[in-house]
This record gives C-alpha cells, sequence and structure tokens, in this order.
C-alpha cells in the first residue's frame, strides 16, 4: 500500500484508511420512473489502522450493493457467505432468463399465427 500523499503532510492518524478500489460496475436502475445508471456490487479491501474497533485494524471487505448502501466489516467468512448466496441468486436469474426465453418464443409464435 502506497501512502505517499500523507507523508510528511499534517494528517490525523484516523484519517489515514487503507483502500484496494474495484472496477466500478453499474446498471440503469429505475428508482423514480426513470432508470439512472447506480454503482453496484463495489466491493473493497479497507483498512482503518486507527479505528477504535480492533476489527477494522486488519483488512476487511465492504460491499456497496448500490449506491450509499452498504455490506460493511465482512471478515473472509462473512464475504464468502454474501459470495454464496449471490451465486445461488444468479442461478435463479439464469432459469428465470431460460424460463423468459420459451416463454417470449411460444407467446411470438402465437401472435404470428
Amino acid at each position: 500500500m502506497n501512502h505517499d500523499r500523507e507523508v510528511g503532510a499534517t494528517v490525523f492518524p484516523e484519517d489515514v484508511w487503507c483502500w484496494f478500489w474495484s472496477d466500478p460496475l453499474t446498471l440503469p436502475v429505475n428508482e423514480h420512473g426513470t432508470p439512472e445508471e447506480f454503482k453496484v456490487l463495489d466491493t473493497v479491501v479497507k483498512v482503518e489502522p486507527w479505528s477504535p474497533k480492533i476489527a477494522e485494524r486488519i483488512p476487511f471487505a465492504v460491499i456497496e450493493l448500490v449506491d450509499d448502501m452498504f455490506i460493511d466489516g465482512l471478515d473472509p467468512d462473512g464475504l464468502a457467505t454474501v459470495i454464496r448466496t449471490l451465486s445461488d441468486r444468479l442461478e435463479q436469474m439464469r432459469e428465470t432468463h431460460a424460463r423468459l426465453v420459451a416463454v417470449r418464443s411460444e407467446y411470438m409464435g402465437r401472435m404470428r399465427s
């Protein structure tokens, strides 16, 4: 990790955080009647060396589900649980996709008749 910006600067120790950023992913979310791009499933590894919470002084994961909605303080087991949960949901989405393809095909076939 690189803290060159903080070296020699007037910085309070509690203002020094360590982050490993992920590449952002956005999807068009329709919250107020019009789709708007929101960052989704952003995951970072974070360390707050001077946190009053001992668990935050060692690396932990934070997931931003959708802009400003977080699952925070995940240890490796907690992150694995979230990954498993999302993987199960992804499998359900794949099943829904297959049903949608079949239903639309059948529907369009009836429309042509």
